[in-house]
């Protein structure tokens, strides 16, 4: 099971495509890195970006929102899906 398809696979069960930006799939791979915790560390990096995004699920489907592009920024930061173009 391909980690990106299962976080697709969570968003679709709400009725959201996700895609992830290629800037965005080098910032979890740089953040596993940073952490030094390699292959096995790219579920816990991608889940705790993710998780953040995942309680606003709600919220996107109230705002009509289909479709969640992941970025870099959204990687790095912990900014909400309302300050960007989702």
């Amino acid at each position: 099971n391909n980690l990106l398809d299962q976080m697709q696979f969570y968003f679709k069960a709400d009725d959201i495509e996700l895609e992830f930006d290629n800037q965005a799939l080098l910032a979890i791979a740089q953040k596993a890195q940073e952490l030094d915790i390699g292959a096995r560390g790219l579920k816990a990096v991608l889940e705790q970006s993710m998780m953040p995004l995942m309680y606003q699920i709600t919220e996107l489907k109230k705002q009509n929102k289909n479709k969640l592009v992941i970025t870099e920024e959204m990687i790095t930061t912990s900014t909400r899906t309302e300050e960007y173009e989702v």
